[in-house]
């Protein structure tokens, strides 16, 4: 059961048409890099059971789904905090958008995405930062997730995910 879907890049997820002609290129994304990062997140057989229960509207996987806040006392981090989701759709739309971003060499402008043409040099801005500053709001929501298990760690007995940090680099 795919999460995302082509038509979800809309908006700030916003693909170029060049790059991806016919939507293949994308779809091919959405099944390589949402399989990674939801068996990452919640382990593989946390996975299994996460798709099983989404079909099945289950509420403790459709909570995963789902944006939500969260305070979190201190027992999971050090002092009281605040966590926020945003949802795992908005995650796998981050991280899938940023590892397209990082293979276009096209740079976006106001007149739509284009390849840089110069003579005698190469463009000075390279625009990744807005493709590290995506992939790192796609994480925080990764690891709000995680912590949100961690707090209700008797629902997810099989969570085996994997940590993840924030990146300049991916």
């Amino acid at each position: 059961m795919a999460l995302v879907t082509t038509s979800d890049f809309v908006g700030k997820w916003a693909i170029s048409k060049s790059f991806n002609q016919d939507n293949t290129t994308l779809q091919t994304y959405i099944d390589t890099y949402e399989n990674k990062y939801m068996s990452e997140l919640l382990g593989a057989e946390l996975y299994v059971l996460f798709t099983a229960g989404i079909a099945a509207t289950n509420p403790i996987y459709e909570a995963l789904r789902d944006a939500f806040n969260l305070d979190i006392d201190g027992s999971y981090s050090k002092g009281n905090r605040v966590v926020i989701s945003q949802g795992v759709i908005f995650m796998l739309k981050c991280v899938i958008y940023a590892h397209y971003q990082r293979q276009d060499l096209g740079i976006s402008t106001s007149l739509g995405h284009v390849n840089a043409d110069v003579e005698g040099g190469k463009p000075t801005n390279d625009n990744k930062t807005a493709v590290f500053s995506m992939y790192n709001e796609g994480i925080k929501t990764y690891k709000a997730i995680q912590c949100y298990i961690n707090e209700n760690i008797s629902d997810y007995e099989d969570f085996n995910g994997i940590e993840k940090g924030y990146s300049w680099l991916i």
